[in-house]
């Protein structure tokens, strides 16, 4: 790339999908969270060594492979220190356009959230938004922990398959007719 800006716009055209390998690979939101920001300053400290011939996001998607490998092996090991200008550079890579590149999601993911049955979507705020897990989650719910990984497993791939096949709302839906 030629500059630290191209990088960037690379970066954020591409956020998504590198966000979506990170957790595919880390599944705790909140960890792929830092796992995507480390691996936005991997890329950025990096940049220079990316060949612009080839394209931009296999190789970001492979340094945020290995960024989420990375942090697997530091689980055990303490935070890591981030200069302050990395900090500020992140700050501006979530930012930018963040409401924007993440509506489109967010109005299929309320969409297909909003085709499961009320004890399901609760079974999922429990699990992802207050991070309940295993023991915890069985008795948040009345049920076994085995019956809940089949039931989020299957919850997941009705999710996956729905946010595919969805389109999102236009901005005008739900607007009252002129």
């Amino acid at each position: 790339m030629d500059s630290a800006d191209d990088i960037y716009l690379e970066i954020t055209r591409h956020r998504s999908a590198i966000m979506a390998t990170v957790v595919a690979m880390v599944r705790d939101f909140n960890d792929a969270e830092d796992v995507f920001q480390n691996a936005v300053l991997e890329i950025m400290r990096h940049g220079d060594r990316f060949d612009s011939t080839r394209e931009f996001l296999p190789w970001a998607r492979g340094i945020a492979r290995n960024i989420a490998r990375r942090h697997f092996a530091a689980k055990k090991a303490g935070p890591q220190i981030v200069a302050m200008d990395d900090i500020e550079f992140l700050a501006d890579v979530v930012d930018e356009g963040e409401d924007d590149a993440w509506e489109e999601e967010r109005s299929r993911l309320r969409h297909c959230l909003g085709r499961l049955k009320d004890d399901n979507r609760r079974l999922l705020l429990l699990r992802y938004g207050n991070n309940l897990k295993g023991p915890a989650l069985a008795k948040a719910t009345g049920r076994n922990v085995k019956s809940l990984r089949t039931t989020l497993f299957r919850l997941k791939n009705f999710l996956m398959k729905c946010l595919k096949t969805v389109q999102p709302e236009p901005e005008w839906a739900g607007a009252e007719p002129a």
